[in-house]
């Protein structure tokens, strides 16, 4: 009997034993499985710290940027101000310097006295410009102009033409011949002029309508933006501008040049010959026309 008890309390504690056992390496299992999953959270906050601290270094140099925008929209302003009182100071009147900074047109920067230009006269008409002439009648567009070859292309009334400086074209207009002629190039405008007459006498129209008889001394008037002709034709005469306060007339000679004569004044039109202004009168000049001596 008592050997069957010690058998049974001896089975009891070597089942015990094993049940500890089993305990203890269950026990360690857990623990180990609970370590790697500390450890795989570690990893992840650091993670997420790293992050955290590009995010803020980026927050950071944003909050720099902000602050040097708010800086240079604080010195605009005041900057933006400053004008404004400048500006308030100052009016409508230029101050010299800024009057020297400003160019003068073209046409009014030579001298009067020593004007030999290339620039068309006043009234001239610019690429994709243009001119009315004869009273509205021809209407002159100038699609082209060449400087150095004294040259412009022109469409009037739906014809178009390359014309050299003192050519002309004819075309009909309102039930008579309108002869349309090239007086002058330079400074990238054209200028133009045109006579009307009857079909059949439109080149004497042309001619009567601004011409003096040849080598005379008789005074002949145009106005701003006619050509006379002289010498049968060989010289022409582009009016550009007058200025009869101070009694100039500024004028195109040929087509080649603009220059500017006083009344009284010459300049040489070729072959012996030259042309005076013998006055000037609100948008007209009369000029005498000489040969020899």
């Amino acid at each position: 009997m008592m050997e069957g008890k010690t058998i049974w309390i001896g089975g009891a504690v070597v089942v015990a034993a094993f049940a500890l056992l089993v305990m203890q390496q269950r026990s360690g299992s857990e623990e180990t499985a609970l370590e790697q999953r500390i450890a795989g959270l570690t990893e992840q906050v650091e993670g997420l710290e790293a992050e955290l601290a590009a995010v803020s270094a980026r927050a950071d140099a944003q909050a720099e940027a902000l602050a040097e925008s708010a800086a240079l929209g604080s010195r605009l302003a005041k900057t933006v101000s400053g004008i404004g009182t400048a500006s308030e100071g100052a009016g409508t009147a230029a101050s010299p310097e800024m009057a020297a900074a400003v160019p003068e047109p073209a046409f009014e920067a030579a001298a009067p006295d020593a004007e030999a230009e290339t620039a068309a006269p006043d009234g001239g008409t610019a690429v994709g410009g243009t001119a009315i002439l004869a009273d509205g009648a021809v209407r002159a567009f100038v699609s082209r102009i060449d400087t150095e070859g004294q040259r412009a292309r022109v469409s009037v009334n739906g014809t178009m033409q390359d014309l050299a400086v003192g050519d002309s074209m004819t075309v009909a207009a309102d039930g008579q011949d309108c002869a349309v002629t090239l007086d002058a190039v330079g400074g990238g405008q054209a200028a133009l002029s045109a006579a009307c007459g009857a079909p059949e006498d439109t080149g004497e129209a042309a001619t009567d309508s601004a011409a003096a008889p040849a080598a005379t001394g008789d005074g002949t008037t145009v106005a701003v933006g006619e050509t006379a002709l002289f010498g049968d034709g060989a010289v022409r005469v582009f009016l550009a501008r007058v200025d009869a306060e101070a009694g100039r007339a500024r004028i195109a000679l040929n087509g080649l040049e603009t220059t500017t004569i006083a009344v009284g004044d010459s300049a040489d039109a070729g072959g012996g010959c030259a042309l005076s202004v013998s006055g000037v009168e609100a948008n007209r000049a009369t000029f005498g026309y000489a040969c020899g001596a």
